[in-house]
């Protein structure tokens, strides 16, 4: 069933749905490189609901994997202090987003945590430029699709 969130999207799984594989990943990796594979081997593995609305659909569920994940950057890059943040660290605008998607790719209550706490700062050089490619990539493994050609 499709839901309207909380980041203003009307989606096949929830943002809830969407968390949840975030943290299964979180639990069956040891590093991004697992985290990355799991999310792809996971994504790709996904059965399409049965319902009529998405007989003639893609792959939703890797879609909407996709479109939240960007709503949510775009969520961060909205948030009190993120260009204070990225200055901070000295991040180009990729490198803002390969930050966006590390603090996605840590789960629902670090990405909270950055969005309540604005005057929290990482040390280092935090990145996770391949996250935003998981579904890219996996919806390409399954079917051999280009996510960006599919969404026009």
């Amino acid at each position: 069933m499709q839901m309207f969130n909380s980041i203003g999207i009307t989606t096949v799984f929830t943002l809830v749905e969407y968390w949840d594989i975030i943290n299964q990943s979180l639990s069956n990796s040891k590093n991004q490189d697992e985290q990355e594979a799991w999310l792809i081997s996971h994504l790709q593995n996904l059965e399409k609901p049965d319902t009529w609305y998405l007989q003639n659909a893609e792959e939703p569920q890797i879609v909407d994997f996709f479109i939240i994940t960007h709503k949510l950057i775009e969520h961060l890059f909205n948030s009190p202090n993120w260009e204070y943040k990225c200055s901070k660290l000295n991040l180009s605008d990729d490198g803002s987003e390969y930050f966006a998607c590390w603090i996605i790719s840590k789960g629902e209550q670090y990405y909270e945590s950055i969005l309540f706490h604005p005057d929290w700062i990482v040390d280092g050089e935090p990145n996770f430029e391949r996250f935003s490619y998981i579904p890219y990539e996996a919806l390409k493994r399954k079917n051999g699709k280009d996510i960006y050609e599919l969404l026009g």
